[in-house]
C-alpha cells in the first residue's frame, strides 16, 4: 500500500496522444457549433426582453461602482442575475446597441460550452474503466459535444440576446463539473 504505479514511456506517450486527440475532438465539435450558429450574427434584437435588458436599459451604459451595486441588489425583468447584466454591460461598452456583438458573445459562450461538454464526456468515459478501446473515447467526446452543441433546444439561448443568462449559467456549471471531476480523480479525495 502507498506505492504508486510507474508509467512506462510508451504508455505515457500513448496517454498523451489520446488526450490530445480527445481535446481535438472537443475543439472540433466547438468549431462546428460556432459555424452552425454564425448566421445569427445577422439577427437584430427581439422586442420581447431585449429592450429591458439591452437597448433601452440605461444602467448597462456605464460600468462603475453604482452599476455594480445596482446589479447585485435589484432584479431585471423579474430575474436577479448580476453576472448576466455585467456581461451585457461589457458588450455595450464594446458594441453599443449593435446586436451583432451581443449575438457573437452568445455564440462564443455556446461554443465554449460545447467544448467543455466534450471534456466532461472524455473524463466520464475514461473513468468508466476502459469500456471503450481505440478511438472510442475520442468518438464519444465528439458525439456528446455535438449532441449538446447542435441540439435545437439551444437555439433560443444562443440566438436571443436576453438569454445570455442561459449560456453563462452553462459555462460556469460545466467548469464546476470539470473541477469536481478533477477533484474526485485525485488520490487525496478518495481517502488514500
Amino acid at each position: 500500500h502507498g506505492k504508486r504505479r510507474m508509467h512506462r514511456p510508451a504508455e505515457t506517450k500513448t496517454r498523451g496522444r489520446a488526450a490530445g486527440v480527445a481535446l481535438a475532438a472537443a475543439f472540433l465539435a466547438a468549431l462546428i457549433t460556432l459555424i452552425v450558429y454564425l448566421p445569427s450574427l445577422k439577427y437584430g434584437f427581439v422586442t420581447w426582453d431585449d429592450p429591458a435588458y439591452v437597448y433601452k436599459n440605461l444602467y448597462i451604459r456605464s460600468i462603475d461602482p453604482g452599476f455594480i451595486k445596482l446589479v447585485f441588489t435589484t432584479w431585471t425583468v423579474g430575474n436577479w442575475h448580476p453576472l448576466t447584466m455585467i456581461s451585457l454591460a461589457l458588450d455595450y461598452s464594446v458594441w453599443g446597441v449593435k446586436p451583432v456583438g451581443y449575438h457573437l458573445t452568445n455564440i462564443v459562450f455556446h461554443a465554449a460550452n460545447t467544448f467543455l461538454v466534450g471534456m466532461i464526456a472524455t473524463r466520464l468515459v475514461r473513468s468508466a474503466g476502459g469500456a471503450l478501446r481505440g478511438n472510442g473515447v475520442e468518438l464519444a467526446t465528439l458525439v456528446a459535444a455535438l449532441l449538446f452543441g447542435l441540439h435545437p433546444l439551444h437555439v433560443e439561448s444562443v440566438a436571443w440576446v436576453s438569454e445570455r443568462k442561459d449560456v453563462l449559467f452553462a459555462f460556469f456549471f460545466f467548469l464546476s463539473v470539470l473541477a469536481y471531476l478533477g477533484y474526485v480523480s485525485t488520490p487525496r479525495s478518495r481517502g488514500y
